[in-house]
């Protein structure tokens, strides 16, 4: 009955405790090798060490691997400006471009494993951001009050979401390419799309 009711379901390690489990079994394995007696348990303790020390590995070569799929699909992610997304404001369009650029960068530094330089490239992209969110409704405030206060909302979820992220990240909580993704794709990206519409509406519609 037991075994039915856990049928199905997914069960998850605390995130200590997955980390810590090789060593659990490799320290279990020391102390039957070195403290039990009996030629069993001495055995079993060598096959406890030798588990422990396979699920190492293991877990190595998978991180190892999953950090180059990251850095290869950051590197073939494209990032040059497209003059379709141009709003045809001065100041808007001028700041996207800026702000592709330095994704562009940071994604060419994450790519190289150029760990220092992408934290500082991540932090300014973020003032970059910020700064370009409060500038840009400057101008929509300007023409339409409406359409920015419904812009603002939009730049506070993101500017939320972002920031929960970055401080997950310095915490060792997030990892880097779920907070590149972030900044890049979601923050400047797939926002620039709605810049545009919210400029063609306060401006033109």
């Amino acid at each position: 009955m037991f075994g039915e009711l856990l049928s199905g379901r997914k069960v998850y390690l605390p995130t200590w405790l997955y980390e810590a489990w090789p060593f659990l079994y490799m320290g279990a394995g020391a102390w039957l090798h070195f403290r039990a007696t009996g030629p069993l348990a001495s055995i079993g303790g060598v096959l406890l060490i030798l588990a422990g020390a396979h699920v190492l590995y293991l877990r190595w070569t998978y991180r190892r691997s999953a950090a180059v799929k990251v850095n290869h699909e950051l590197a073939m992610m494209s990032l040059v400006w497209d003059p379709s997304r141009e709003c045809e404001h001065e100041i808007i369009d001028s700041d996207h471009r800026d702000l592709f650029a330095a994704a562009h960068q940071l994604v060419a530094a994450a790519s190289a494993g150029r760990t220092e330089a992408v934290d500082t490239l991540i932090r300014d992209l973020i003032f970059k951001v910020e700064a370009h969110n409060r500038r840009e409704e400057r101008v929509l405030e300007q023409s339409s009050p409406t359409v920015a206060a419904e812009h603002r909302r939009e730049h506070e979820a993101q500017a939320s979401k972002l920031g929960a992220l970055y401080r997950g990240y310095l915490a060792g909580r997030v990892r880097r390419h779920e907070l590149i993704e972030c900044l890049v794709y979601e923050s400047i990206v797939e926002h620039t799309k709605r810049d545009k519409m919210a400029i063609q509406k306060a401006f033109w519609d």
